[in-house]
């Protein structure tokens, strides 16, 4: 069901020239090994079947001109493009219980927080965002299949309005 939704994001905001290809479920692994966490199943599944995809500047755009109190999205990171943005923001400032797994256009970052590998894999699990100016994180109150849908559902408004 997860990857319908992000099938859809990627549908309505990702240039068709720049379609995302799956990753390997070993990449996965490897992000959840090096931080000694469990990624959400809907997200691997998003991964899995869709793969990381950018959603460039159709999406701030809509947000811009129908001045939502949203950020926007714009890439979701590779397994491997995690683990450097990861670690490299954890040395300037994200929490060490931080997972990056997308950007935001200003550069601020989408997150998980770390699920310690003694607790049961989550199906889904609450977005936080990373403020890199302000250096701080908080949490967005929806679980990654819920705020994946907000997205959705500016387009779709969008559409109806055309």
């Amino acid at each position: 069901m997860s990857a319908d939704i992000y099938r859809e994001f990627v549908e309505r905001w990702v240039h068709a020239d720049f379609h995302p290809f799956p990753v390997k479920a070993e990449s996965l692994d490897r992000l959840e090994a090096r931080f000694e966490t469990y990624l959400p199943l809907a997200y691997r599944e998003c991964m899995e079947k869709v793969g990381p995809a950018s959603a460039g500047h159709a999406l701030l755009s809509t947000i811009i001109e129908r001045d939502l109190e949203i950020p926007s999205v714009h890439d979701f990171l590779a397994p491997a493009e995690a683990i450097e943005v990861t670690e490299g923001w954890r040395e300037a400032g994200l929490e060490d219980d931080m997972v990056a797994f997308a950007t935001e256009d200003s550069g601020d970052l989408y997150c998980f927080k770390v699920v310690p590998e003694s607790e049961p894999v989550p199906g889904d699990a609450t977005v936080w965002y990373f403020d890199h100016e302000e250096r701080s994180s908080e949490s967005l109150e929806l679980l990654f299949t819920e705020w994946l849908k907000l997205y959705a559902q500016i387009n779709l408004a969008n559409r109806s309005n055309a």
